[in-house]
């Protein structure tokens, strides 16, 4: 570990003589050595774990860090951090304003939005509890990026299969899928991924238990059979 100290925005250097970034108002950070990326890409993420949004507001508009620069460890972009526990949720408003990537996936494959998702089904948050309201009011600027960013794509007719992929991005990046109803015919939705699939029929039955997914998980109901049934009317 290598100690990152900075007073009152004086650049620092370390032991070995490379010229460190600016940081900021006494605060000291700490970077591990073997984690690529600048000074800057990692007093942001040590700031964003810290849940220190004035660092995190100071980094950002300063300009100095790579906003999409990932974790080689973990696959962690900034965002996943800020969703990776309740103190750090307020940086994700700085880090979809200047214009992070959300659809980059950790080594697990998971958007940062998929990881909240799972974090918040593991731990059984209250949907009424003060802790939900908050992560779910932060939540939401990811939302809506996405969902603006799937409204474009439906604005276009989904007339190619790229955009069904491209849209499928987004999806698992927390965008709503409701631009993409009605845009579109049934059978087009064989594009999609299987779980994607689902998730769209889901939709169009309002099916709010969960009953069609189980089954089609189960292998009782097969997708393709449960696509024919609403292009054609057969019971599969």
């Amino acid at each position: 570990m290598v100690e990152v100290n900075a007073v009152n925005g004086q650049e620092t250097e370390f032991p070995n003589g490379g010229p460190e970034s600016v940081a900021f108002n006494r605060f000291v950070l700490k970077a591990a050595t073997d984690t690529p990326g600048t000074a800057a890409d990692i007093q942001l993420r040590d700031a964003i774990k810290q849940g220190n949004m004035q660092v995190v507001a100071q980094i950002i508009n300063g300009g100095t860090a790579n906003i999409n620069w990932v974790d080689k460890q973990n696959g962690y972009s900034f965002l996943h951090y800020a969703m990776s526990s309740d103190e750090s949720l307020n940086a994700i408003e700085y880090l979809i304003k200047a214009g992070i990537d959300i659809r980059k996936t950790n080594k697990d494959g998971k958007t940062a939005y998929q990881m909240l998702e799972d974090k918040m089904k593991s731990e059984k948050i209250p949907f009424l509890s003060h802790r939900y309201a908050h992560i779910a009011k932060s939540v939401k600027w990811v939302i809506d990026k996405g969902t603006e960013e799937i409204e474009k794509i439906a604005a276009g007719g989904m007339k190619k299969a790229g955009d069904f992929m491209e849209a499928n991005k987004w999806l698992a990046a927390g965008g709503s899928i409701f631009p993409l109803m009605g845009k579109f015919p049934l059978h087009s939705v064989l594009h999609l991924r299987p779980e994607d699939q689902v998730r769209y029929v889901k939709f169009l039955f309002d099916d709010k238990q969960g009953q069609i997914k189980d089954m089609v998980d189960s292998g009782q109901i097969d997708r393709k059979a449960l696509m024919d049934e609403e292009v054609n009317g057969v019971k599969p």
